[in-house]
């Protein structure tokens, strides 16, 4: 008999929804995998439950909870992504409540803090070390993409011997065929690109000031991949190209114009854009965020600097257009270290992980 796993997604957006599909694709071959998710989509083989949201909050209907509990009736494991929110918390909890003999795994994909007022990261740290306790108290494994992000929810956990029994670090992946062999072309301009939400914490009102500084600058272009509220400030500048949102399948076409990609976010996890554009063999330039610095070595795929520190990007891309050899170095550097983070060596440990469960 298959056993079952109910793999559920709590958010949608960007590289979590994509990481999301990599891990859904491995478990596929070994079990059946029933996927829920609790914002609407429309990919094939999910089943949306559409709570209504307010603010980053879930509104549980009794309809939509109902509907979950009788998913996960019989299912020999439960993997929750993402516990970030009150409404996640409330709905793990009963699903704890209603299979207790069931193994339940629960993966993080957001940090302890972020940018914003002090009253906001007292609410966000607040609500985490709720989350993260009952977590670790209830779960049998927790799993986290960086030593950083691990390492900031243990500091809110009072049990942490039992934390550091449960808890594993297992990196986002790429699927190998998305990695490109060589640099498709020789580009004679700096090309930088930014692809994610253009938001606050993504920096993008610091990309904008950055993009300024250039203003026309014909031997250097930006491509923006992305959309957000901030996309109305986009300047009408001759080098600039903005491209919207992009189907997934066509992005790699996009990486492959650019040759540095750039990422001046105030808080990060561990962005799948990084590995995508790693594997087209971009210089990456990205705020110097403790979860970076386990992924980029300055000098070898790309350089940090501190978050809204304009200058230093300024700095920094004019460092690389004065050294083509260096970026050239890079860039050959990349399309090896990405070999690190495929499919094959991540993502298949969510399946050992499930096989170790089951075991017990």
């Amino acid at each position: 008999m298959t056993d079952k796993i109910l793999h559920i997604i709590q958010t949608g957006m960007g590289g979590e929804r994509q990481q999301q599909n990599h891990i859904k694709e491995i478990l596929d071959t070994r079990y059946q995998n029933i996927t829920v998710s609790f914002r609407k989509t429309h990919q094939r083989g999910i089943i949306s439950l559409n709570f209504p949201v307010y603010l980053d909050e879930e509104f549980i209907f009794t309809s939509g909870i109902f509907q979950l509990l009788k998913l996960s009736k019989n299912s020999d494991i439960i993997i929750y992504h993402n516990l970030f929110n009150y409404s996640s918390l409330i709905s793990y909890l009963l699903l704890r409540f209603f299979n207790r003999n069931t193994c339940s795994i629960v993966v993080f994909h957001n940090n302890i803090e972020g940018p914003g007022s002090k009253l906001r990261n007292i609410y966000y740290k607040t609500r985490k070390t709720s989350i993260i306790n009952f977590a670790s108290l209830l779960s049998d494994k927790l799993v986290f993409l960086t030593n950083a992000q691990n390492k900031g929810y243990k500091k809110l956990c009072f049990f942490s011997k039992i934390f550091d029994d449960r808890s594993i670090v297992i990196n986002n992946s790429i699927d190998e065929k998305c990695i490109s062999k060589d640099r498709m072309k020789n580009l004679r301009t700096i090309d930088v690109l930014f692809v994610g939400r253009l938001s606050y914490f993504k920096g993008f009102q610091d990309l904008i000031t950055l993009i300024e500084l250039f203003n026309n600058n014909p031997l250097i272009e930006f491509g923006i991949v992305g959309n957000g509220s901030l996309a109305k400030n986009i300047p009408n500048y001759n080098n600039i190209k903005y491209f919207g949102n992009v189907d997934h399948n066509i992005i790699y076409d996009i990486y492959d114009n650019y040759n540095i990609l750039i990422l001046p976010s105030y808080t990060e996890v561990f962005p799948l854009v990084i590995l995508e554009a790693m594997a087209r063999g971009l210089v990456i330039l990205v705020s110097d965020l403790p979860g970076m610095r386990e992924i980029i070595k300055e000098g070898r795929n790309g350089y940090l600097f501190p978050s809204g520190d304009v200058e230093k990007m300024k700095e920094l891309i004019f460092y690389l257009m004065n050294n083509p050899e260096e970026m050239e170095q890079m860039s050959k550097n990349n399309l090896r270290d990405i070999w690190k983070f495929t499919n094959e060596k991540q993502a298949l440990k969510y399946l050992n992980l499930c096989e170790e469960a089951l075991k017990k």
